[in-house]
């Protein structure tokens, strides 16, 4: 509220891995088992995702359109009253999912691949021939868009191509989220498993620690 963390009942059981909303009063969580949650403002309500495979983000831009992804390729959709599978042309598990607009959309997640919505369909645009897996997806435009790996890796998209801006390491010490300043898109913050949190005052092309402890950190907001 503000002030304070508050707990809320979900209704669920189900562990949940991804939450978004277009207003206080309309926030979506997604999880295991296919479970989406709705939240009015006043209550949790459980919903009809059409699936039991697990979700793992959840993705909107307006109260009537907002994007889940999940295991073996499972991408839904929903209009402001049901959801709805899509075609996503894949089996390969997403993680993350984030767009400029409901025809400009991008998903990532197992074998480092990135696939993106057009308004008319999904197509494959990244398959960088690693077994990594894309933790997460974040951008500034449909043009500027960096996707994080388990092992740390970073890739930038400029609109037609992508850029390995570091390179996977040895370790699982993996990027888990990315967050832009909204005053200064240049100015990248990322979580880390096991090592902290990260500044980058070039987008990404360099990282410095903000000394934080070395937990392992899964999400990320900046203001």
């Amino acid at each position: 509220d503000g002030n304070a963390w508050v707990p809320m009942d979900s209704g669920t059981t189900r562990d949940l891995e991804g939450v978004w909303g277009s207003s206080s009063s309309n926030v979506f969580a997604v999880g295991a088992n296919g479970a989406i949650l709705n939240y009015n403002g006043n209550a949790w309500v459980p919903m009809d995702s059409g699936t039991t495979e697990d979700l793992y983000d959840i993705w909107g831009n307006s109260s009537t359109s907002f994007f889940a992804v999940g295991d073996n390729g499972k991408i839904l959709h929903y209009d402001g009253a049901t959801w709805v599978a899509m075609k996503s042309g894949t089996s390969l598990g997403l993680n993350a999912v984030w767009g400029t607009s409901s025809s400009d959309v991008f998903a990532a997640g197992e074998m480092a691949s990135v696939f993106h919505f057009n308004g008319s369909g999904w197509s494959n645009i990244g398959a960088f021939g690693t077994r990594e897996w894309l933790q997460d997806i974040w951008g500034i435009s449909g043009s500027d868009v960096l996707v994080v790996g388990e092992r740390g890796s970073i890739r930038r998209y400029d609109g037609l191509a992508w850029t390995l801006i570091q390179e996977p390491g040895a370790t699982g010490n993996a990027v888990t989220d990315l967050e832009f300043h909204r005053e200064n898109p240049d100015i990248v913050y990322a979580s880390t498993l096991n090592a902290g949190i990260y500044i980058s005052p070039n987008l990404a092309r360099s990282w410095l620690s903000l000394d934080a402890p070395e937990y392992s950190v899964f999400a990320i907001s900046a203001g």
